[in-house]
């Protein structure tokens, strides 16, 4: 099995996995694996918002990708933010405690399903297949958030709080307006200006409210905030930030880079990763960092990676203690590569141009 790129698709490959899509707030089977792609498949995909599938290649058909969440869980936690930004905008802002409960009892499931397995690293290709880039932002940080907590090893009502946070962390963007959020185009400096109060508008709201306690308020006011004291919206700095504004700013920028969006094509998670390291100590607290690398994959099973001596293969398996060392199933030699224990194999390059090895010629 191997993961493809929609526009390196061809007809007459074989799924290996279902392939869903979104319609509304309901996750569709839109093709059954096993069934092979047609002509008319590949732009359907496109119209879908759908960026990659896995193909049966004959070697790594039995690879086998754990979702992190459930569908029911999934669509429940769509709807519970749905409800949050649709039934709000600039002139209108209401969240009351029927939708409170609702996002609290869906951080909750969040967080049984992503610590129901203690070695389970949480793959961003799992959280990439739907439009509606807002809500499934907020799903998605809140999954990754939930993740680093679990790698600091906070208690479970902490872990718990994390995933409510991550939930409603840009909540304050309905209050700025979802056209400007979402305006494809450079923003001018007095609308990004306006823009950046959306963590002081969520915040405040929650607070004034009495919606959340003080750590989730936090979270959402202060996920914008730099290590270095270059954030907004007041410019803290180190540990002055607090922990769930430390905790959110790596979840929130890993999956903004790793989407598409108006602007610019979504990075490859291992770019995204190397993105965190390298803003390790300026942009984020090293210790949110390390934690996230515990338990978010910078190879997803299912990448096609090239090793250093010229092979090609599939990531099947993650060590957690080496994020950047998977475990590599060669589709040319037919060698299974630890790279956790195999030192010659320095450099692992993720293939964007799949169509060399379609035809053989890797």
């Amino acid at each position: 099995m191997k993961l493809v790129k929609i526009d390196n698709l061809k007809e007459g490959m074989i799924l290996a996995r279902d392939v869903y899509s979104i319609d509304g707030l309901s996750q569709i089977l839109l093709l059954r694996k096993g069934l092979a792609i047609t002509e008319d498949n590949i732009p359907q995909f496109f119209e879908r918002g759908i960026t990659e599938v896995f193909i049966r290649d004959g070697k790594n058909d039995d690879i086998a990708v754990q979702p992190i969440l459930d569908k029911k869980t999934r669509d429940k936690a769509l709807k519970a933010i749905k409800d949050v930004f649709s039934k709000n905008s600039i002139n209108s802002f209401t969240i009351g405690e029927r939708e409170m409960h609702k996002l609290e009892a869906v951080s909750e499931e969040i967080v049984e399903q992503v610590l129901r397995s203690p070695n389970l690293q949480v793959s961003v290709n799992e959280l990439k297949s739907y439009d509606e880039y807002t809500y499934h932002h907020c799903l998605s940080v809140s999954v990754l958030s939930v993740a680093i907590a679990a790698g600091l090893q906070l208690d479970y009502e902490k872990v718990k709080k994390v995933g409510l946070a991550g939930l409603l962390h840009d909540v304050g963007k309905t209050m700025v307006g979802i056209e400007l959020i979402n305006k494809p185009g450079k923003l001018t400096a007095t609308e990004y200006e306006e823009v950046k109060k959306h963590t002081l508008y969520g915040g405040e709201y929650l607070k004034s409210h009495n919606l959340v306690d003080f750590d989730v308020y936090n979270g959402v006011l202060m996920h914008h905030e730099k290590y270095d004291g270059t954030g907004y919206p007041f410019g803290l700095k180190g540990e002055n930030i607090p922990l769930f504004g430390r905790i959110i700013a790596v979840a929130d920028v890993y999956d903004a880079l790793t989407s598409n969006r108006s602007y610019r094509p979504a990075k490859e998670s291992w770019e995204a990763y190397e993105f965190l390291l390298g803003g390790a100590d300026t942009h984020f607290d090293t210790e949110m960092v390390h934690a996230f690398a515990k338990k978010i994959a910078p190879y997803p099973i299912g990448s096609l990676v090239k090793l250093s001596n010229g092979d090609v293969g599939v990531v099947t398996n993650v060590n957690s203690d080496f994020p950047l060392r998977p475990e590599v199933s060669s589709v040319i030699e037919g060698k299974i590569y630890r790279l956790w224990e195999d030192s010659d194999q320095n450099n692992i390059t993720v293939l964007g141009d799949l169509r060399k090895f379609q035809r053989g010629v890797l």
